[in-house]
């Protein structure tokens, strides 16, 4: 697994990935790199991983909440007077 497959799934990889219970919880203090027996940098493959979905993150919110909303339309509720 990595950023090295050819590109196979690149952007369902990266969205399994962009969790704060995965990618960040790397808190960069390097000590991965330190200890790795094989001399490997998975800091610095962390940090580009960070890279790529920085630049490549949508945010969906937004446009659900704007959908809900104009669902509501015309109910008894708070959300009709938006």
């Amino acid at each position: 697994w990595g950023p090295g497959l050819a590109g196979q799934f690149t952007e369902e990889r990266l969205a399994w990935v962009n969790d704060t219970m995965k990618l960040y919880r790397c808190h960069g203090i390097m000590n991965c790199t330190a200890c790795c027996p094989k001399g490997l940098d998975p800091a610095k493959a962390i940090l580009h991983l960070k890279k790529q979905i920085a630049e490549t993150y949508k945010d969906g919110w937004k446009g659900m909440i704007t959908e809900q909303i104009s669902k509501n339309k015309g109910r008894e509720s708070g959300m009709m007077y938006m």
